[in-house]
């Protein structure tokens, strides 16, 4: 009871002292505080005003020059010849010759009094003379007998009148080849290389023949290459380095044979 007495005095002598609930502090957060006042500030912003663009200036293209005329280098010399056409024979020198279906027919020739030395040769004239080539033609037994040799020349040498040096690659129907070495300035006769090969195609087949003369190992020097079928029969070293001609060439007599696809390439030497 004394509790209860003591409370209603104490709340009686703050109401008597006049204090205001509004002043009293606050505690715990169960009175609001007042509301601040926002204070809004403006911050201007500047845009430039664009200034004129400059019209872009055109850049005149250069008037274009003359393109210079091309001038050919000259390269290694070729001829080729197929006989398709009647005046092919205009190209070699030939004194049994005819151009017949597209070939060159070579032969027959009449026998000779010394038969061991009877040898009829084409040279190509067109080809020139040149210190390194590669010759090749396509070659058939046409006619006649087929104990003997038809074929190519190459590294031929020719005087004011006459054949000076000359090699011969010949084939026969019986799948036999020869290499021979004609000095006539020496009247030597030289038989190189002679032999059977499964590289040769027998009777009327169609053989395809090259000769090739290229730089040697040693300086001023050559070296011969007789090639059948892609099939290497021989090789002759160390010959004398000096322009010379290249054709075709037949043994003995009474036999025709029909050549096609003549190529002559200078191989080139840097």
């Amino acid at each position: 009871m004394k509790k209860f007495y003591l409370s209603v005095f104490l709340l009686l002598a703050l109401l008597s002292h006049g204090c205001s609930l509004q002043s009293a502090p606050l505690i715990g957060g169960f009175f609001p505080s007042e509301t601040p006042t926002v204070t809004l500030t403006f911050t201007p912003t500047f845009t430039p005003i664009p200034t004129s663009t400059e019209t872009p200036t055109r850049t005149p293209s250069p008037i274009p020059t003359d393109t210079p005329t091309i001038t050919p280098t000259p390269g290694p010399f070729s001829f080729s010849e197929d006989f398709s056409q009647p005046d092919a024979l205009s190209q070699f020198t030939c004194d049994q010759c005819r151009v017949e279906d597209g070939r060159l027919l070579f032969g027959p020739f009449a026998p000779q009094d010394n038969l061991g030395e009877q040898f009829s040769v084409v040279i190509c004239e067109a080809c020139g003379e040149h210190t390194y080539y590669r010759t090749s033609v396509d070659v058939t037994y046409v006619d006649g007998p087929t104990d003997r040799f038809y074929g190519m020349i190459g590294l031929t040498t020719v005087g004011s009148e006459q054949l000076n040096r000359l090699l011969y690659f010949g084939i026969s129907t019986w799948q036999v080849y020869t290499i021979r070495d004609y000095d006539y300035g020496k009247g030597i006769l030289n038989e190189l290389q002679s032999d059977l090969s499964g590289f040769i195609y027998p009777t009327r087949a169609t053989n395809h023949l090259v000769i090739e003369v290229k730089p040697s190992a040693q300086p001023d020097f050559v070296d011969v290459y007789f090639t059948v079928n892609n099939g290497l029969m021989y090789v002759l070293y160390l010959q004398p380095v000096k322009p010379t001609y290249a054709g075709l060439g037949m043994s003995f007599h009474s036999m025709t044979v029909a050549y096609d696809n003549f190529v002559y390439e200078e191989i080139e030497v840097k």
